[in-house]
């Protein structure tokens, strides 16, 4: 774990990963993920378009807590599963919650893997 974020005075390490996406006219872009010890992962909501003005929609998350927040660089980011409560195309929906599945697969089996090798 390499961050830290704090949401209602407890604190999150985050363990960072850079991903490809797919950008609107079919070019490449990065897109940071972050994940939690919990298994939750992280995304910049700038990367979905997702601002205040989707709050009604954001506050449809179980459990209500979909923020995250840096205290001293003040990034934000979101739950990677709420951002389909902002989506309106059900099969993007489903579409992305596979691949946050997916992902959050991938980083526990190389949690696993770095656990299983000793520290040179």
């Amino acid at each position: 774990m390499n961050e830290f974020f704090v949401r209602n005075s407890k604190r999150y390490d985050l363990d960072f990963w850079v991903t490809a996406k797919t950008l609107p006219g079919g070019g490449e872009g990065k897109l940071l993920l972050g994940f939690s010890e919990d298994g939750s992962l992280w995304v910049d909501p700038r990367e979905f378009a997702i601002g205040p003005q989707h709050g009604p929609q954001l506050a449809q998350f179980p459990g209500g807590k979909y923020l995250l927040c840096d205290p001293a660089g003040g990034v934000v980011l979101i739950n990677a599963r709420a951002v389909a409560l902002v989506m309106e195309d059900p099969d993007w929906r489903r579409e992305w919650l596979a691949s946050v599945d997916t992902l959050v697969q991938e980083w526990r089996k190389e949690l696993a893997m770095r656990a299983a090798v000793p520290n040179n």
